[in-house]
């Protein structure tokens, strides 16, 4: 995996509710709650990061093509990455 694709937690912590995880951002107090497609992006980018090796995780799980997954994936990341649950490692 390329090193610009490896992506962490930023400041955050994380429970799981519900069949939800709801994610608090600790530098704004803000929080978010994950169904479970979120959820499984959000455990699958922090292993993984972004990129082909995450796709193919999540091609074998979702009924998708790789074009739409691919587009769907990198607008959350942005969406995490521009909100500070995700960062670049």
């Amino acid at each position: 995996m390329a090193e610009e694709n490896k992506l962490k937690a930023g400041n955050v912590l994380t429970q799981m509710i519900d069949g939800d995880m709801v994610v608090l951002n600790l530098d704004n107090e803000e929080y978010y709650t994950f169904d479970s497609t979120a959820t499984r992006f959000w455990e699958v980018v922090l292993e993984h990061g972004q990129g082909a090796s995450a796709e193919d995780v999540l091609l074998e799980e979702y009924d998708v093509d790789r074009s739409r997954l691919a587009a769907d994936l990198n607008r959350w990341v942005a969406e995490m990455q521009e909100l500070g649950l995700l960062v670049r490692d």
